[in-house]
């Protein structure tokens, strides 16, 4: 199990940069049972953050894939 602070580093790597295949497994196998941290939560606000930095569409650095399917899954994304 890894501690609190691999956890967190791990959600923000996941958020902003996304996460190689060993990490994202890592992260996926510690989050079930763990209420302090919600899985989303650090996508979601990061997702608020680019979308709110970047209102002229101009930002040259794309959202991670895999941030962007989360969003577009909980429905608060357009096409």
């Amino acid at each position: 199990m890894p501690s609190p602070d691999r956890l967190l580093d791990l959600l923000v790597a996941r958020a902003t940069e996304g996460l190689p295949a060993d990490e994202s497994d890592e992260l996926e196998q510690a989050l079930p049972g763990r209420r302090d941290l919600g899985g989303d939560d650090l996508d979601l606000a990061a997702a608020a953050v680019y979308l709110a930095y970047d209102v002229t569409g101009s930002h040259a650095e794309p959202m991670p894939g895999t941030l962007k399917r989360q969003i577009l899954g909980h429905g608060l994304g357009g096409k």
